[in-house]
């Protein structure tokens, strides 16, 4: 699934001008899951739907562990506090509103075989509870989403799909 993001504009193959930081990483390991920031950031019964595939640390020194959603191939990569980073090309990570990154991983959700409409429904709570700020600090979310979000809209939206989703 690729995502991209609506505060970036890609002009003749530039990019504009008050693009996102972002940040070098490198896959450190893969022998030993973490599975406690997503744990704490979605709950049991959605952490189910996940892989851990690896740990990547940023050039910052953060960890980030990396988590695949198991139906619809989506990544979510969590630091250890729950903040979320997108991979954005050629080993850069940024970061971005958790609630986002994970509506877009659950966007493909209802269109998928096999996938239970409990499944569905505890995906899009989390979500939900994500953006009231139950699991993140509203003011940290507040915060993240006025740096790297354009007003009224989301931070991370399917290239291609219309916003919103």
């Amino acid at each position: 699934m690729a995502l991209a993001s609506c505060s970036v504009t890609r002009i003749h193959g530039d990019w504009a001008v008050g693009a996102p930081r972002t940040y070098h990483g490198k896959m450190r390991q893969g022998q030993e899951p973490d599975w406690a920031p997503l744990l704490r950031t979605v709950g049991e019964e959605v952490t189910g739907d996940f892989m851990w595939m690896f740990e990547v640390e940023l050039s910052t020194g953060k960890r980030l562990h990396a988590y695949k959603h198991i139906d619809t191939r989506g990544y979510v990569h969590l630091d250890h506090k729950g903040a979320a980073y997108v991979y954005t090309y050629r080993e850069r990570y940024r970061l971005c509103p958790i609630a986002d990154v994970l509506a877009a991983v659950f966007a493909p959700l209802p269109g998928l075989m096999g996938v239970s409409a409990r499944q569905i429904s505890a995906s899009w709570a989390a979500v939900a509870r994500l953006h009231a700020g139950e699991f993140v600090d509203p003011k940290v979310l507040a915060d993240i989403r006025g740096q790297f979000c354009t007003r009224g809209t989301g931070c991370l939206q399917q290239v291609g799909a219309e916003p919103g989703l």
